[in-house]
């Protein structure tokens, strides 16, 4: 009697796990993997830190190139349109962190203890903090 409870839930259980999700269509299935691929990639790309040439080198950088690309025209013509554009996109590229402040400010610590604090964090000069205390006080008048 044992045996066959034994072999009714073990086909019940069979039952159950036949039943499989439906197959993915190939469309969905591309979809599946390439947002897969893109969050891979764009996660890779947000590892990545800027500890590269600072701007003002990135932008002579590409003056160079586009100079080289003058000269490189008489010799390789099709060579020298992208030597060129490469050297416009560098200097605009570089012009764009520049403008925005392509490093990050921080304290210079050693050894867990502030060494020299960054200019930008510091309180303000004497003169714009008594504006400041004059204009508060002013103002709550």
């Amino acid at each position: 009697m044992s045996g066959s409870r034994f072999e009714r839930e073990l086909e019940e259980l069979l039952v159950s796990l036949g039943e499989w999700t439906p197959r993915e269509s190939r469309s969905q299935r591309f979809r599946r993997r390439f947002r897969a691929w893109l969050y891979r990639w764009q996660e890779a790309i947000a590892r990545m830190r800027w500890g590269g040439l600072p701007a003002d080198q990135m932008m002579l950088v590409g003056m160079v190139l586009i100079v080289f690309a003058y000269f490189l025209r008489l010799a390789l013509p099709a060579g020298a349109a992208y030597v060129g554009l490469l050297g416009v996109l560098l200097f605009f590229v570089a012009f764009a962190l520049a403008v925005t402040g392509g490093r990050r400010r921080r304290d210079i610590r050693w050894r867990g203890h502030l060494v020299e604090p960054s200019p930008y964090r510091s309180s303000p000069p004497p003169f714009l903090a008594w504006l400041r205390r004059w204009w508060r006080r002013r103002t709550w008048r």
